[in-house]
């Protein structure tokens, strides 16, 4: 296949995919509502044929889609926009829109700049001007890639954000994810049904969230010289909603993050949670403060020693297979204790609260940077 970032990047898996984009910043394509949920949004068109079987774990205690990581199929979140991408090579047809029902099991791929939909194709390593209202850097790479590939049976995605091409290091917030969402409105197209207890379980029955990932990050070596600053950070998160009392939540757990600050002004405050804090604290935009982010270190959610492999060699060519794999156990239940505690969340919105999205694993970065992650053995685990 086309090796399409000078030798850095190259499809592994021999996938069948369509070459298009449109998806949302990875917290607005999060925050559904409850418009989602009907049942009009969950019918299947005249153009559906098929869907996806899922190798199901022994037992039963699992919930969301695909526990475990066996189907290679992802797709950003709508099939009308120019510039929709799918790599769906499990799908009996080799297609997801058109011939995947919506709501019936799939990934989302979200992928965006400064809270703004991606303005350029995945996997396209296109020219194009990725910023209009920000002149110093025009005409750049196309920094996002996506592929599937197996082992033994089972699903790893892998997928990276590359600006370590681009003239001036004054970047705006770069990120990429993998999703499991439900459709939001007529033309969406998520894999979760919310009328689906096994797909979308109640939050309250959810022990624990475990998966596997690897991430690699490669430092522009002009940093030092123009004194450029570098932020970067590596996530995880799941919401829910309570209709009985109408309240919506999203925990972002930060795993890992990195900050290289040689021009910040006086005062900055890196965007990253110190422990549990909502969007506004971390001054981010007001409607998206149903978020609450949280340091997973901070928690004892994941090892303190959880960080980045920075990869230092020439060309950033270490491989990501030489990575070690970091294994994630997110205690659900202390996390939404601690969170009530915190006066975070409401006691009573446990009720009825069901799983609307989850963010498996995202990547965010501002600076010339390049990360890269695989993810593999995404699986929710119930009581």
């Amino acid at each position: 296949m086309k090796n399409l970032t000078n030798g850095q990047e190259k499809e592994i898996h021999s996938a069948p995919f369509t070459p298009h984009f449109a998806m949302l910043f990875v917290l607005q394509a999060l925050m559904f509502t409850t418009s989602a949920c009907s049942n009009k949004e969950n019918a299947s068109t005249s153009e559906v044929q098929t869907h996806i079987p899922v190798r199901q774990l022994a037992g039963n205690r699992f919930g969301g889609f695909d526990p475990g990581m066996t189907v290679s199929a992802a797709t950003t979140f709508y099939p009308s926009l120019p510039g929709y991408f799918e790599s769906c090579p499990d799908s009996p047809t080799g297609r997801c829109a058109g011939s995947i029902a919506k709501a019936s099991g799939f990934y989302t791929i979200s992928a965006g700049e400064d809270q703004s939909p991606q303005s350029c194709l995945i996997n396209s390593g296109e020219q194009g001007n990725m910023y209009p209202h920000n002149p110093v850097n025009p005409n750049v790479k196309c920094p996002y890639y996506f592929y599937w590939r197996k082992k033994l049976g089972h699903s790893i995605a892998r997928f990276s954000i590359d600006s370590l091409s681009f003239p001036h290091f004054n970047t705006k917030n770069l990120s990429m994810a993998l999703q499991q969402n439900i459709p939001n409105g007529e033309h969406s197209y998520g894999g979760l049904n919310f009328h689906d207890d096994k797909l979308t379980p109640k939050i309250k029955d959810i022990a624990a969230i475990t998966f596997d990932f690897r991430t690699k990050l490669c430092a522009d070596p002009r940093g030092n010289s123009d004194a450029a600053n570098e932020l970067s950070h590596v996530t995880t998160y799941f919401g829910f909603i309570s209709q009985r009392h109408g309240i919506k939540k999203e925990f972002a757990l930060n795993l890992f993050d990195r900050a290289v600050l040689r021009s910040a002004p006086p005062g900055f405050r890196v965007p990253f949670p110190r422990r549990m804090e909502t969007e506004n604290d971390i001054g981010g935009p007001a409607h998206m403060n149903d978020s609450i982010h949280v340091n997973a270190k901070a928690f004892g959610l994941v090892d303190s020693g959880l960080n980045y492999d920075i990869d230092g060699t020439p060309n950033c060519s270490k491989r990501i297979e030489e990575v070690a794999w970091k294994s994630v156990h997110i205690d659900v239940p202390r996390l939404l204790q601690e969170a009530i505690a915190a006066g975070k969340l409401p006691a009573h919105a446990l009720e009825d609260a069901k799983l609307t999205h989850v963010l498996m694993l995202g990547m965010e970065h501002w600076g010339r940077l390049h990360t890269q992650s695989e993810l593999r053995a995404y699986t929710i685990r119930l009581k």
